[in-house]
């Protein structure tokens, strides 16, 4: 690999939507603050816990805005100096070598992905889910949020960003963004939090998922569809 396309890669501009995450950002920052080469960004949509203390606690940007994933997102993006932007969710823990991977397939010439999704507890059916996930962002180049989407800067602002939606955001985003471009998925995994499921049910939560995205794929509006989420 080139070493001045290297360089001109290196600067990951780390963009982390909020709201009431205390706890999980506490445990994400540290693995973040620790390289010279992150920027990060929290965006917080309002939060009422110490969110926003615990962001600036470990001397991160920090901004405050309206909620909503997209728009949080696209606010701070707006922020970022970075030539890589990766977004990532704040219950999100990663792998020590993730982002030399990312910078290294955006050398390589994508435009983007996202990385392998793994849950933070193992069981036979949410093995499943992952390696669902797994296979439709390989296939299908379709990627959620919880899979940490990267994107080069230029061309997230070629896009105009993320669309402002109360759900399915980031499907739609990897829509436009697949058709932009080659994309991919990294080998190192993110693992994400089995909350979610654990609220509502494996099972209900999974079916509750495909089917908005059903709804999603058939033209129902997200603010439609947020009623049901």
């Amino acid at each position: 690999m080139n070493k001045d396309v290297l360089q001109d890669v290196s600067l990951v501009s780390v963009i982390i939507p909020t709201l009431n995450e205390e706890d999980n950002l506490a445990r994400l920052l540290p693995q973040l603050t620790v390289s010279n080469h992150l920027e990060v960004i929290v965006v917080d949509g309002g939060s009422t816990d110490a969110t926003v203390a615990v962001a600036k606690q470990y001397g991160v940007q920090c901004m405050e805005t309206n909620p909503g994933r997209g728009w949080q997102m696209n606010a701070g993006a707006a922020k970022a100096s970075g030539s890589i932007f990766l977004f990532l969710h704040a219950d999100s823990r990663l792998t020590d070598t993730l982002f030399d991977a990312v910078r290294e397939v955006i050398a390589g010439g994508y435009i983007g992905g996202c990385c392998r999704l793994k849950f933070n507890e193992q069981s036979i059916l949410l093995k499943i889910i992952a390696w669902g996930s797994n296979l439709r962002a390989r296939f299908l180049k379709i990627f959620y949020g919880d899979q940490g989407i990267f994107v080069r800067g230029d061309v997230f602002k070629r896009l105009g960003g993320y669309k402002e939606f109360p759900l399915m955001e980031d499907v739609e985003f990897s829509r436009r963004l697949r058709r932009m471009g080659t994309v991919t998925v990294v080998r190192q995994p993110i693992t994400t939090s089995v909350r979610r499921f654990k609220k509502g049910g494996i099972l209900k939560t999974l079916l509750k998922m495909q089917l908005l995205k059903i709804l999603f794929n058939l033209g129902f509006s997200p603010t439609v569809l947020k009623k049901f989420y």
